[in-house]
């Protein structure tokens, strides 16, 4: 994943980065280091993304089946 990949993915799912630190159990300056490109995103920080990003689709998707099942 690059700097601006990781970067794209945070504004996509809407966090800052403190709530996207968070969420992967980093610290807010390492997600800067990381989208400033001053150090390499580990693998696992880019599997940790992605299953983010699937969690928040999960989410939604379920969000939207209980609303079409309520009406």
């Amino acid at each position: 994943m690059t700097k601006a990949e990781l970067k794209a993915e945070r504004v996509r799912l809407g966090l800052s980065r403190h709530k996207m630190a968070e969420r992967l159990g980093l610290s807010v300056r390492t997600i800067s280091y990381y989208e400033k490109g001053e150090v390499p995103i580990p693998m696992p920080v880019t599997l940790l993304v992605k299953a983010l990003r699937s969690l928040e689709i999960a989410q939604k998707n379920l969000a939207l089946a209980e609303r079409e099942q309520n009406q």
